[in-house]
Formats: C-alpha cells, structure tokens, sequence
C-alpha cells in the first residue's frame, strides 16, 4: 500500500514546517487527496496514526482529508468537466484528447499548531 510512504511523506514535510515555523505541536493537518492518486483514506489515516507516535512534533494531530474530484478539458472544444472513473472522454464533442486540469495532487493545505 502507497498509503503508507505518504503518511510518512505527510509527517516529514509537516514536522519540517514546524521546525522552520517554530511550532512545538501540531494539532491539526489538512490534507487535499486528489481522486486520481486512488488513495484509500482509512488506510492513510491508519497509517498516520501509527507512525505520528514516534514523532513528538505530531503526535498529538488530527489528520482532516479532504477529497478532490478529478477535472478534466478537452483540448479540442476546451470543454471542461468531471469524471468519476478513468474514461477521459469529452462528453461535448467526443474527443479523448483531455487534460487533468484539478485532481491529480496531493497537497497539504494547511498546519496548525502551537
């Protein structure tokens, strides 16, 4: 599972923050989850969980994910829209000749702390 080495990833960039930040304790990470990284939230937070323990800075956070659906254009019509799978197809014109324009990151969004 990928969820595992973006949990720790999460953990690394955030204790960094702090670090420069001056921050003691982290109380709350958001987190955007872009759908198309077909992460599994319980999994991620689980592994989140585990792995906060170890580190003093976060192991007192809550991890808040928020997801984000995937958005693509067509590069033909420039037709923007969403889609729930992995069929990129314009639903405008036809085309399969699509861009991700939204849903295709992981992003930290913010860090709370003390």
């Amino acid at each position: 599972m990928h969820e595992g080495s973006i949990a720790r990833n999460i953990i690394d960039y955030v204790q960094k923050v702090a670090e420069e930040n001056h921050i003691n304790t982290v109380k709350k990470i958001v987190v955007k989850l872009g759908k198309l990284h077909a992460v599994v939230p319980d999994a991620l937070l689980f592994f989140f969980d585990i792995m906060k323990k170890e580190e003093k800075i976060v192991e007192d956070a809550v991890l808040h994910l928020e997801e984000e659906e995937i958005v693509v254009r067509c590069k033909k019509c420039r037709n923007e829209f969403s889609v729930d799978d992995r069929y990129f197809v314009c639903p405008a014109c036809g085309s399969p000749d699509t861009e991700i324009i939204k849903g295709g990151d992981i992003l930290i969004v913010s860090v709370e702390g003390e």
